[in-house]
């Protein structure tokens, strides 16, 4: 247990100080020691693979992350199988949707009492690191050669976080129904950013078509008032950047190509703890305080556990699919709630024509995309 908390210790301080400890290759010292690296899954170069021979060592060291042999000394690795690639896919599917709901249950009873979103979500991280880093420390968890530069994992974990943040803001800002579209543009920005950013291939016209059927039909059937105010729309704008950003970086940047489930988790959640840990003391100490005594701490136990099991399920899902499936998942949570709320409350404003007929839409959009899919 020593070793651990000496290993979380140091993690700490090599991410604060990796920024000013970094040695800056030259230009010919780089064409000496850069090692080919090809990769045809993705058009981009791996940029860990940009930095000199024996810097590598030093990032590895800096993260603090046990690594295994490379890749190339594992042996050939034949296709996946097609039933079992599927079947994978839908268990994360479900899993995704059951970890989701258990932490929206979770967090309304501790936000209940104690309101300050921030802070949970900075328990959520920390236990995600805390977690990882014993699992390493025991023998549980080893991450391959292939981990991202910490400069890329600060970005994307980064971005995860303000996703998130500026997504709330967006709700805290503007009504329901503008956060509800908020939330639908991620899936087109995605589509754009990996064509335009990553060079990938633009979905077929009729995978194309079943997304506008699913945006259009949720849209529908979560319609309510817009207010927005300035500050929302750009809170909201910067949101749908970040979060598009953060889940195309996770499906196609090359660095991440070898870092699946839980190794992603203990790439990111270092990163992403540091960052919260400042937007707490902005946002929720230094304006008003926290109030402890009303902390409800065996529901944020329970929460911060349940949000290993979320960041794993959910980075696992954009990885084995891709990012643009991981948004029809989130928009089929959507309806569910929307379709639980028409069956508890069965008045004549639950049964809206408009509402209705977008969630019967959004399900045979959602059918229709697995089917092309």
């Amino acid at each position: 247990m020593a070793r651990f908390a000496i290993a979380v210790v140091l993690d700490l301080a090599a991410v604060i100080h990796y920024s000013s400890t970094t040695p800056t290759p030259t230009a010919a010292h780089h064409h000496q020691h850069t090692r080919p690296y090809l990769l045809k899954d993705s058009p981009t170069m791996d940029s860990r693979h940009d930095l000199p021979h024996d810097a590598h060592g030093e990032v590895d060291k800096r993260l603090l992350l046990p690594v295994t042999n490379p890749p190339s000394a594992r042996g050939p690795r034949g296709p996946p199988c097609p039933t079992h690639s599927r079947t994978e896919a839908t268990v994360f599917i479900l899993a995704n949707i059951l970890c989701s709901v258990s932490i929206v249950l979770a967090n309304t009873r501790v936000l209940r009492v104690f309101p300050y979103p921030v802070l949970l979500t900075f328990s959520h991280q920390a236990t995600c690191w805390l977690t990882t880093r014993f699992m390493i420390s025991r023998g549980w968890l080893t991450l391959p050669r292939s981990v991202p530069p910490s400069r890329e994992a600060a970005a994307v974990g980064t971005a995860s976080v303000f996703g998130l943040f500026l997504m709330n803001a967006s709700l805290t800002l503007n009504s329901v129904g503008v956060y509800q579209l908020t939330k639908l543009a991620c899936l087109p920005a995605i589509v754009v950013l990996q064509t335009v950013a990553y060079g990938a291939v633009v979905p077929a016209p009729r995978v194309l078509a079943t997304l506008a059927v699913i945006v259009l039909g949720v849209a529908a059937a979560t319609q309510s008032e817009y207010a927005a105010k300035p500050a929302g729309c750009v809170a909201g704008a910067l949101a749908v950047i970040a979060t598009a950003w953060f889940q195309v970086s996770l499906q196609h940047r090359a660095s991440f190509k070898g870092v699946k489930g839980m190794a992603s988790v203990a790439v990111l959640s270092p990163w992403a703890t540091l960052v919260l840990a400042g937007l707490v003391v902005m946002v929720e100490i230094l304006p008003r305080g926290i109030a402890w005594s009303n902390a409800p701490w065996t529901w944020i136990i329970v929460s911060s556990l349940m949000a290993v099991a979320t960041n794993y399920v959910g980075n696992s899902l954009v990885q084995k699919t891709s990012a643009v499936t991981y948004n029809v998942v989130g928009h089929a949570k959507t309806l569910l709630i929307v379709a639980a709320g028409v069956v508890v409350d069965p008045s004549a404003e639950s049964w809206d024509a408009v509402r209705v007929s977008g969630m019967v839409m959004s399900v045979l959009g959602m059918a229709a995309y697995a089917a092309v899919k």
